[in-house]
């Protein structure tokens, strides 16, 4: 086979630099300064469609892999399920209909897989075709040749089998089951709060100490430097240091207690068991 691309120093543009070959274009058409016949020219163009179809092929795999794509799916069933129309973040009530917002979530989500799972324009005038590959390249490149056989436009279009789209929607139910039960569980604690009749059952019968506290200097005054030092420490937000510092005084106090019992139990004298004869 005569080479395809023929390559010399160009006459009529200025004198290039040392080493730098130019193509020589004589015909008509570009091609035609490269010695190629139609059909090669026809050929290579269908090879770089063919390549630049594999090269956003291999980008979609890497947006349709199980994790990247059920990260996606995560994402869209949290602006559903946690966020309502406006996009405020949903506090659950006792009167919210939990069941029915989550089904409806979950269902739109899982509308989506299929459409992750096949390669079709929106408009099918933009549909367009690539001839697959029935027998080997008559292009010179090795490599051209192998991407030239292993070629099929249509196995091209699924990204997802179906065995890809159970596993997914599987492992995407699982995951959002998680999320219905945390919603429920919050819903529960919300719900299960101290009845308001207890409190007035805590004021009748301790109103006879509540008396004798503020009777009583001495009560009166504690109670009073306590309540004063809660509200320093809320309002100067220093809850947490607070909480600390009485944390690891609290250690230090069982771990001094500790080594003076256990000081307190080796001073003490033993006594010899007594030996039967």
């Amino acid at each position: 086979m005569r080479p395809c691309l023929s390559l010399s120093r160009s006459r009529s543009s200025p004198s290039p630099s040392p080493g730098l070959i130019t193509p020589t274009l004589t015909g008509a058409t570009p091609s035609a300064g490269f010695n190629c016949t139609k059909d090669e020219v026809d050929a290579a163009l269908s090879l770089l469609r063919r390549r630049a179809w594999l090269a956003l092929r291999s980008k979609l795999d890497e947006q349709t892999a199980e994790a990247a794509l059920l990260n996606k799916l995560r994402l869209v069933f949290e602006d559903k399920f946690r966020y309502d129309a406006d996009g405020v973040p949903r506090v659950w009530k006792p009167e919210d209909d939990i069941d029915t917002i989550f089904r409806k979530a979950k269902d739109s989500v899982l509308e989506l897989i299929p459409l992750y799972a096949h390669i079709k324009p929106a408009d099918d005038k933009n549909a367009f075709e690539l001839p697959s590959s029935t027998g080997s390249s008559s292009l010179v490149d090795p490599a051209a040749a192998v991407a030239d056989d292993e070629f099929d436009f249509g196995e091209s279009l699924q990204l997802l089998t179906p065995a890809a789209q159970a596993s997914l929607s599987t492992r995407f139910r699982r995951e959002t089951d998680a999320y219905y039960t945390e919603a429920k569980r919050s819903m529960v604690s919300s719900t299960s709060q101290i009845p308001y009749w207890i409190y007035c059952v805590l004021v009748v019968l301790g109103w006879n100490e509540f008396v004798a506290v503020i009777r009583s200097p001495i009560y009166f005054t504690l109670l009073l430097l306590g309540f004063t030092a809660a509200y320093v420490t809320w309002t100067l937000n220093m809850t947490g240091p607070v909480l600390a510092v009485s944390k690891g005084v609290t250690n230090e106090v069982i771990r001094t207690v500790n080594d003076q019992l256990h000081s307190a139990s080796l001073s003490l004298p033993r006594t010899d068991p007594l030996i039967r004869s």
